[in-house]
Parts: structure tokens; C-alpha cells; sequence
């Protein structure tokens, strides 16, 4: 018995890190042009549908796709629309594991294990890493599988096990709540569903506890996705909120007719499992197909009255226009002379977060202050993911010298951005815990609005006086300078141990602030002399 409770542990771990490499392998290998297919071609529910179910064959786990939507809906690329068909019709195709797993496709899987694992420690493979490291993955998800069914055989053996079972043969809510409790611990209700299957063949449970256990399975992840979503809201919550209607609506519609085939003898469900396939684990692998697939079929027809519940329940929030691409939204990235410009463009709406910030600094702190310095934060890494994702492919376009060196600029000027916000994002964090030194806590707000107000402008409008004038201020021997470490030495002589510690860390993000403008108007100035 501790053999086949460690197979069933060993089990459920590769089968979650086969899954967990097979979702990684994907992401590199398809991120950015998946996220552009889609973007273009997801506005027909036929090919969200289509391209929905194959990416759940594919993954294997409903939390990396729906993390992928969300950031798609966040940046704008997709509509909630869109991406609840791809997540409706994702479900189904994850369906698909629990047929392969049936198969008898031991040795094969045994050999791509192998041969992959072999072929990824040489370097001259290096080319076909990435698909090496999908088929490992699939491989490795697919072995854990058989372990766990391994696992799971020798429990019909035990007479114990076997009177506990029997006696509970009846109790049908029994086995609902079984799976329903299992799925929340090991966060998988496809594990659980092949482990009950393979329970049945077994002789351990009887078809009737075992649909029941799949149906709470359902209803098990249901409640595991609502609780572990609780902290999100807007339009990533009605993604969420979609997948728990999925699991709940496929219960609530199928747990009548179980009752119905069961207590009233009318051919419902069983029997049309049943009559479609011979043996038990393939019956009861359409019984879960059919839980999918019947949810993905209504959902779908009526996903306009759906869309229209999640919007008024979870509303989208005004702050998710900080997120969402505005001028490289629908833009290819082949379209030559005016992607500097449309990429540029974009920039500026990053210089948009910068002046809130330095807001913050001349506005009493509280709770919902630091929760929109959050917000903001949050909002600037994805927008700026975004973009980053969009100048990494037009580098990879035939594009003319011209336009590749101009991008070129701009991704160096978009890094910098990003290294400045975080210093800025996190300085006026601790900037408030020098209030008490007021001279002090003036002169970098007052030095930082000089500083950062000089940067935006050079950036919206480029010119050889403005770099200069920059360029100067931000010299580490400047005035600026100079003047800030003098009022550091003056306020450090009244200042505790723990008070010139702040003291110092705050002063080394503001240094290392000055640096990153100094870095900002020295590319902005090398950009404009390659444009003379």
C-alpha cells in the first residue's frame, strides 16, 4: 500500500510538471505570433471555438490559457467576447486527455521520454529545443498518468478498501463530494477523473459513484477557481467567473439527469455512453467528454445572455485603458516606415504614468493612494509587455536600415523606461518616510519634478538644446547633485541609525534615477544626430 500511494503521489507530480513544461514549451515557441493569430482572426466564434479546443488539447491546463486571455483582453488585442469562446472551447480540448490516456500508448510514451530527454543535454540539438522540450513535456504528462494508474490498481485488493466502497455504493452526494474535495487539494479535476476511471476498471467503484465523482470534480474546480480569483476584478474577473459558470452549468444541468437515469429508470446519459462504446473506461471517458461538450454547446449559443451577466456583475474598470495598446493595436509589424512613429506613439502613453507618481508626492498618503501607485505600476509593466512584445517582432521583419535603426532607438529608450519607473515607483513609496525632515524631503520632490518634467518633454519633442540641457543637469557632479548630497550630510547629523538608512536607500534611487535620465537624453541624443 505505501508503493501505491507514493506511484499515485510520483504520479500527480510529473503529471503536473509535464504539464507545467508542456504550457512553458508552447509560450516560446508560439507566444507572440499566437497572440497575433489570434488578435487578427478571433473576431469569428467559429474559429475561436475551433482554435479554443486545440489549444486546450495542447496546454493542458485551463490556467495557462486563461492567464494568456486575460493578458490579451487586458492589452486589448481581444474582447471578453472572443476570449470566453476560446476558454468555453478550451475545456472541451482538455477533455481530449482523458481518451489518450486510455490508450494504449505505454511504449510510445516510454520512447519520447527517452529520446527527447537524451537529446536535450546536447548542444547541437539546440535549434529544436523547443520542440524537443513540448514533446518531453507531453511525454512526461502522459507517464505520470500511467503511474498514477498504476498507483491506483493494487487499492482493489485491499478488503478494506473494497467495504468502504461498497458501503458507500449508494451514496451518490457521497462521491459528488469525494471529487469535488479531492480536485481542491491536488488542483486538477482531469487527475481526479482518470484516477476514479481507472478505480472502475479496477473493480474498486461502480460506474454510478464514478460519473458522480467526475460531475464533483467539476463543481470542485468551480470553487477552486472562484476562491483563488477573489482578488481579481474587471474584465480579468468575467474571464475567471466564465470558467466557474462552465464546471457549475455542466453540473447543474447533467446532476438531474443522473437522478432521473438512476431512481426513474429513463435512458439518459449512461445509456447513451453505453451504447457508443464497449469498454468501461472508454464509457465513462464520453460520460466526461459529454460534461464538456455539453457546456461548451449551450454556453456557446447563449454566450451573449453570459457576456451580459459577467458585465454587469464584474464591470470592467476605467483603469484598464492604462493597459490597453491604442496605436499598435491592429498594426502589422512589416509596415515599415511608419512603425517608428506608431511605436513612439505608444511610448508617450508610458510617459503618462509618470506624472500621477510624482502627484503622489504633493497629496496626503493613505490606502487608496498606494493602492492606485499599485495600480499604476501594474498598468505600466503590461502596457510596456506589450509594446516590447511588438518591437521584438517587427526586428525580426525585413525592414530598411532606416526604420530598423530608429526601433532600435526605441527599444533601448523603452528598457530605460521601464528601469526608471521601477526606481521612481519605488522611491516615492519610501519618500513619505522622510517627511519629518522637511528640507529634505523638498528638494528631492521638487528635484524630481524638475528632472522628470525635462525627460517627458524631451521625449515627446526631441531637440539638440533640450539633450543638452539634460545632459548637464544630470552629470553626477552637476548642481542637482551637489546640492541633494549636501542636504543628505546636513540632515544625516540629526537623524537616528534606522532613520539614515531610509535616508541612504532613498538617495541611492534618486542617483540611480538621475543616471537612468542621463542614459534616456544620451540615446534621444544619438537618435536625433542619425536623423540629421
Amino acid at each position: 500500500m505505501v508503493l501505491a500511494i507514493g506511484k499515485i503521489l510520483a504520479g500527480l507530480g510529473l503529471f503536473f510538471f509535464g504539464a507545467g513544461v508542456l504550457t512553458t514549451a508552447l509560450q516560446d515557441l508560439s507566444g507572440r505570433k499566437l497572440r497575433r493569430m489570434l488578435s487578427l482572426r478571433a473576431q469569428n466564434p467559429w474559429y475561436s471555438g475551433v482554435t479554443g479546443f486545440i489549444m486546450g488539447a495542447l496546454f493542458q491546463s485551463m490556467s495557462g490559457l486563461s492567464l494568456l486571455m486575460s493578458g490579451m483582453v487586458a492589452s486589448g488585442l481581444l474582447q471578453v467576447r472572443n476570449a470566453l469562446t476560446v476558454i468555453l472551447w478550451g475545456n472541451a480540448g482538455i477533455g481530449m486527455l482523458v481518451f489518450v490516456a486510455f490508450l494504449k500508448v505505454d511504449l510510445v510514451t516510454l520512447y519520447v521520454l527517452g529520446v527527447c530527454g537524451v537529446a536535450l543535454i546536447f548542444s547541437g540539438l539546440e535549434r529544436y529545443r523547443k520542440q524537443l522540450r513540448l514533446l518531453f513535456g507531453l511525454a512526461l504528462l502522459l507517464f505520470g498518468l500511467q503511474m498514477l494508474q498504476a498507483g491506483a490498481a493494487p487499492f482493489a485488493q485491499q478488503p478494506w478498501f473494497g467495504e468502504l466502497m461498497a458501503g458507500a455504493a449508494d451514496s451518490y452526494l457521497l462521491a459528488l463530494l469525494i471529487g469535488a474535495l479531492l480536485t481542491m487539494i491536488c488542483q486538477s479535476s482531469t487527475a481526479i477523473t482518470i484516477l476514479a476511471i481507472t478505480m472502475t476498471t479496477s473493480g474498486v467503484l461502480n460506474i454510478n459513484q464514478t460519473i458522480m465523482i467526475i460531475y464533483g470534480a467539476n463543481a470542485g474546480s468551480s470553487l477552486l477557481t472562484w476562491v483563488l480569483s477573489s482578488h481579481l476584478r474587471g474584465s480579468p474577473k468575467q474571464l475567471v467567473m466564465g470558467q466557474v459558470v462552465f464546471n457549475l452549468f455542466a453540473v447543474v444541468v447533467l446532476l438531474p439527469l443522473f437522478y432521473l437515469e438512476v431512481y426513474a429508470g429513463m435512458p439518459l446519459v449512461k445509456a447513451l455512453a453505453t451504447s457508443f462504446a464497449a469498454k468501461l473506461e472508454f464509457q465513462l471517458t464520453l460520460v466526461y467528454l459529454l460534461l464538456n461538450y455539453s457546456a461548451a454547446i449551450l454556453l456557446s449559443l447563449g454566450l451573449s445572455l453570459l457576456v451580459s451577466l459577467l458585465q454587469r456583475y464584474w464591470p470592467a474598470r476605467p483603469q484598464e485603458e492604462w493597459t490597453r495598446l491604442v496605436h499598435l493595436l491592429h498594426v502589422e509589424p512589416g509596415n515599415g516606415a511608419e512603425l517608428p512613429e506608431l511605436i513612439r506613439n505608444e511610448q508617450h502613453r508610458l510617459l503618462e504614468h509618470f506624472s500621477p507618481y510624482l502627484g503622489h508626492l504633493h497629496r496626503p498618503q493613505g490606502p487608496t493612494i498606494k493602492l492606485e501607485l499599485v495600480e499604476r505600476h501594474q498598468s505600466f509593466a503590461l502596457l510596456r509587455g506589450e509594446i516590447e512584445y511588438f518591437v521584438e517582432e517587427c526586428l525580426e521583419q525585413p525592414l530598411s536600415a532606416e526604420s530598423s535603426e530608429a526601433i532600435l532607438h526605441l527599444k533601448t529608450e523603452i528598457e530605460l523606461l521601464g528601469q526608471l519607473e521601477e526606481q521612481l515607483y519605488e522611491l516615492v513609496e519610501r519618500l513619505p518616510e522622510l517627511e519629518r525632515h522637511s528640507s529634505l524631503y523638498a528638494t528631492f520632490a521638487e528635484s524630481l519634478d524638475l528632472l522628470v518634467g525635462l525627460c517627458e518633454d524631451l521625449l515627446r519633442a526631441a531637440d539638440h538644446d533640450k539633450v543638452q540641457t539634460l545632459l548637464e543637469l544630470t552629470l553626477d557632479r552637476g548642481g542637482i547633485m551637489k546640492g541633494l548630497r549636501q542636504a543628505r550630510r546636513d540632515s544625516a547629523r540629526m537623524t537616528t541609525s534606522d532613520s539614515q538608512a531610509v535616508l541612504l536607500r532613498v538617495t541611492q534611487l534618486f542617483e540611480r534615477i538621475v543616471w537612468n535620465i542621463h542614459q534616456l537624453a544620451r540615446n534621444v541624443g544619438h537618435a536625433t544626430a542619425d536623423t540629421l
